[in-house]
């Protein structure tokens, strides 16, 4: 069933919203009111171990002026150990700045990072693939990742989209289990 992984459009059901104000509005999925720093909606009640998964998104504003070094983005927070954790807490963040940069976490620690110069302020596509211990990340259309790497630290989790000081739109979400 090619509809078995879209997680949204679909049931808003699905989501549990962890922190930020998550709406849904004209068919998207969309943080409106960023008071928290790091706001995130997570898919309800289910783990994934390998997959992959597509969001499309776009920011359309920031909500805070950079005054503290941390920067403004969108995206995904994947195989975090519980629903409700928070990007810096388990599992593997995946952002994309406002500047374009495309980053990769693992909880705390930036693992890699790349200079895109693609801005997110138009919807645009990220793409996150999951296969035991490699990570390959695309993004706007880019047919070679952005990120490919190998790493250990967490083997299955939850998955959630997230933000920090913007508002934020998802136009899709879709995870396909491998």
């Amino acid at each position: 069933d090619p509809e078995s992984g879209v997680y949204f459009p679909g049931d808003i059901n699905n989501w549990q919203a962890n922190a930020g104000g998550w709406v849904l509005r004209y068919g998207e999925y969309v943080q409106i009111n960023n008071v928290r720093e790091n706001s995130n909606s997570a898919i309800k009640n289910k783990l994934f171990s390998d997959f992959s998964a597509k969001i499309e998104f776009k920011i359309t504003e920031k909500t805070y002026e950079i005054t503290s070094g941390k920067d403004t983005w969108a995206g995904l927070h994947v195989r975090k150990e519980k629903q409700d954790d928070n990007p810096f807490e388990s599992g593997y963040l995946i952002t994309v700045s406002t500047n374009g940069e495309v980053n990769l976490f693992r909880k705390d620690v930036k693992i890699a990072s790349a200079a895109t110069g693609r801005s997110p302020y138009i919807y645009r596509e990220l793409i996150v693939e999951m296969k035991g211990n490699r990570i390959r990340v695309y993004y706007a259309g880019e047919k070679i990742p952005v990120i490919d790497i190998v790493d250990n630290a967490y083997r299955q989790g939850y998955i959630s989209v997230n933000t920090s000081k913007t508002i934020s739109h998802f136009k899709k979400v879709v995870v396909n289990q491998n």
